[in-house]
């Protein structure tokens, strides 16, 4: 079982949820063992009830079900439903191209985001429009400038380089960098990002080749008819 979304999957899947930018917050569920689990159920306009699932460390996706969860939340989901019930999504957006999620909403309480941080253990922080956090889910000091605990403000973590908008020049500058271990971090990720995008094309063409092939009939044997 898929434990954790790469940056591209996580793109893709931004892509998909779209469709919840406008739906409401009606409950949301957690389960805390085996693993950290979360469940917002959400009504879309003209279209009905959702679930949007997220397993910490690494996954985030739609659901057509809903798991079995404790009738008494724990203490974290209690606090996101006091902020968060009766809210409207107004925007999924992924972090310029890093494994975090956010998503906006609009509450009695003003503006608020939550940020789902897929690396790592996995967290799941929510802030108001100021940046100060008003929940956490796990609380942890990385550095001065990342204190992920309450009342505090919230700083992404470092940005990565971006392969998806990053320039001739900017690459050219890494590629070209005098700090030698500049260029020995990039090397892997660059490495890692273009044998993921290969993967990704080869895949979607082939499900293109497949496509035309059944369209055509060509995959009609001799003696079919």
């Amino acid at each position: 079982m898929k434990t954790a979304l790469s940056s591209f999957e996580l793109s893709h899947i931004v892509r998909e949820l779209q469709f919840l930018v406008g739906a409401k917050v009606e409950k949301i569920f957690q389960q805390e063992k085996p693993r950290d689990e979360f469940l917002f159920s959400l009504h879309v306009p003209n279209k009905g009830k959702e679930f949007l699932f997220m397993s910490l460390p690494g996954i985030v996706c739609r659901s057509t079900f809903k798991p079995s969860f404790p009738d008494v939340p724990p203490a974290f989901c209690a606090s996101l439903r006091r902020k968060l019930t009766n809210a409207r999504i107004t925007e999924i957006k992924q972090q310029a191209f890093e494994r975090i999620l956010c998503i906006s909403f609009s509450t009695k309480h003003g503006p608020s985001t939550l940020i789902i941080e897929l690396f790592s253990q996995g967290n799941i922080i929510l802030i108001d429009e100021t940046n100060k956090i008003l929940a956490v889910k796990n609380r942890k000091i990385w550095n001065e400038q990342r204190r992920l605990l309450p009342a505090q403000q919230y700083n992404f973590p470092p940005k990565q380089i971006d392969i998806t908008t990053i320039s001739q020049e900017e690459f050219s500058q890494v590629v070209n960098g005098s700090q030698k271990e500049t260029l020995v971090s990039f090397t892997p990720l660059a490495l890692s990002l273009l044998i993921r995008s290969v993967s990704l094309i080869l895949k979607v063409f082939t499900l293109i080749v497949v496509g035309i092939v059944i369209s055509s009939g060509l995959n009609d044997s001799p003696n079919s008819s």
